[in-house]
């Protein structure tokens, strides 16, 4: 198995859903004391092994739960319940890559007390694997044939074949994270997907511990006493679920909310607000919309290729993202080392897709719509709901595709919904959400477009399944040279493209709004609380 589901991701795209961070508003805690994050939509669980794993589930969860080794803004691995990082020179990798050793802190306790151990490693690996648990991907855990623990602070893992992102795709807080062996032992992997923890992880390990979760209202963290780093200099953060974003906007710019991921649309009104500093940066992701291959239309490539042509994605970005955004032609951001910038993205040329849907057998009919076979060439495009950036821009992509004659109908959904219903079980044609590549592309591209990858085995939800394309990982994971492994992930790219299974628009930055928040430092490869520990409010 891998990915069961997955979510947008970290970030969400310029002009759609947003977080806060708002200061002083909760009780009669001082100023200095407690944070309130806003979430746009309440996660359906807490257990960050289980999917669906929603961006607002992973930027609850960061704070709690760390893993072996932490992603740096730099994209370097540093140790975080490793004591060390593995590497060939150390001992800690084989030469042959089979063989990982992780040397674990001794200092460290769960937020219950118990000691961290190597056993809590163990076993989060072996109910990862469990065909009884809706583990969120099993891709990389997969190749593990053996683990075991020579002492109680130290691991050794044997791999079947080498795997070359191992250390960052299983053992980073980009992905999963350590689960209490003490308390699992208890459930047993059968009880896993319905256990009360997925919804009260009281036994974390990160620098805030669960308190309560009021369902409908807020996720309330605490500081945790036991936490092996840095005491945090806040004593509460509570995520309280907020949808809507003008008060998000008037709360930043007054100053009660200290931290918010914004659009670009809102760029303009705080950059008037002396208080708000606003932070730009890439992230690697990228907004696309999964083409179902199962629907007899989209199946075409003519008809993919077509809505790639018939779209302006740069009207776009000019007049909705405000030049924030840089245009994609695959499904490698332009941020990763990965990339290759000579694959480009679909030109907007009407006069090219309709000539594509003339060979595609739709001809044009007398109410400005294509047909074929007495059917009418008529699309359903679907995104979260309640993101105003991508609702004008469905709005365009309906006149700009009406005019080649597609009549695009528009079906939005709440997050939630999107992800476990709509996508997870294909009932879509077209669907838009914005993935996330993370340090290392392999993962998040390999769930969404091997051909192992289908539901409820991985992400490819859009069952497009090219022969071409599993080799190319399987070199690509036994490689360990970056050149060799960028001219794999060139050809994949280029397959992509050739292709269309997605159309593939364009990658947001970043952009964070801070008002009297101090520690906040910027990671793209992380939620924004990913050092939540530093954070004070002034």
């Amino acid at each position: 198995r891998l990915m069961k589901r997955i979510s947008t991701l970290f970030f969400v795209p310029a002009g759609c859903l947003a977080f806060v961070l708002i200061a002083g508003t909760h009780g009669s805690l001082a100023k200095s004391d407690t944070a309130v994050i806003a979430i746009h939509e309440e996660p359906s669980h807490l257990n960050p092994i289980l999917g669906p794993q929603m961006s607002y589930a992973t930027l609850v969860e960061q704070p709690m739960f760390p893993n072996l080794f932490r992603i740096a803004p730099s994209g370097a691995l540093v140790p975080d319940l490793a004591a060390e990082l593995p590497t060939t020179s150390n001992g800690g990798v084989s030469k042959d890559g089979l063989t990982y050793v992780f040397h674990l802190r001794k200092d460290v306790s769960w937020s219950d007390g118990k000691p961290f151990t190597a056993e809590d490693v163990i076993e989060t690996w072996r109910l990862i694997v469990d065909k009884r648990v809706n583990a969120l991907t099993t891709e990389g855990y997969s190749e593990i044939v053996k683990a075991e623990a020579p002492d109680p602070h130290t691991v050794r893992i044997t791999l079947r074949s080498p795997y070359s992102p191992f250390l960052s795709a299983c053992w980073s807080n980009s992905q999963f994270t350590i689960l209490p062996a003490h308390v699992f032992a208890a459930i047993g992997p059968a009880g896993v997907n319905t256990a009360p923890y997925n919804t009260a992880p009281t036994v974390t390990l990160g620098p805030f511990a669960f308190a309560s979760w009021k369902h409908g209202a807020a996720i309330t963290l605490e500081a945790n006493p036991h936490y092996y780093g840095p005491k945090p200099k806040l004593r509460q953060i509570v995520f309280q679920v907020m949808p809507d974003q003008n008060t998000i906007l008037s709360s930043l710019q007054s100053g009660s909310v200290n931290l918010a991921q914004v659009g670009p649309t809102q760029v303009g009104p705080l950059k008037s607000t002396s208080a708000v500093k606003l932070t730009f940066f890439d992230h690697p992701s990228w907004e696309a919309a999964d083409l179902n291959l199962h629907d007899p239309v989209l199946s075409d490539v003519r008809v993919r290729r077509a809505l790639e042509y018939g779209i302006d994605r740069a009207a776009i970005v000019d007049h909705i993202l405000h030049g924030y955004a840089t245009l994609i032609g695959d499904a490698v951001a332009p941020s990763s080392w990965a990339y290759d910038s000579s694959i480009k993205p679909y030109p907007y040329s009407p006069p090219t897709a309709s000539k594509l849907l003339d060979q595609a057998g739709w001809q044009m009919g007398p109410d400005h719509v294509r047909h074929k076979n007495g059917k009418a060439l008529e699309l359903t495009y679907s995104t979260t709901s309640g993101n105003p950036g991508r609702e004008e821009a469905e709005q365009i992509m309906q006149q700009q595709l009406g005019q080649i004659g597609v009549r695009l109908l528009v079906h939005n959904y709440p997050a939630s919904v999107l992800f476990a219903d709509i996508l997870f079980h294909g009932n879509f044609q077209i669907a838009e959400f914005q993935p996330t590549g993370g340090p290392d592309p392999h993962l998040r591209i390999y769930r969404a477009d091997s051909c192992h990858a289908f539901p409820p085995e991985g992400a490819n939800y859009g069952f497009w399944c090219d022969p071409r394309i599993d080799p190319l990982f399987e070199k690509d994971q036994a490689a360990t040279d970056r050149g060799q492994r960028k001219r794999y992930f060139s050809e994949i790219a280029k397959i992509e493209n050739e292709q269309a299974p997605y159309l593939y628009l364009y990658s947001v930055k970043a952009i964070i709004a801070t008002n009297r928040l101090n520690g906040f430092e910027p990671n793209a490869y992380g939620q924004p609380a990913w050092n939540s520990e530093m954070w004070s409010v002034e």
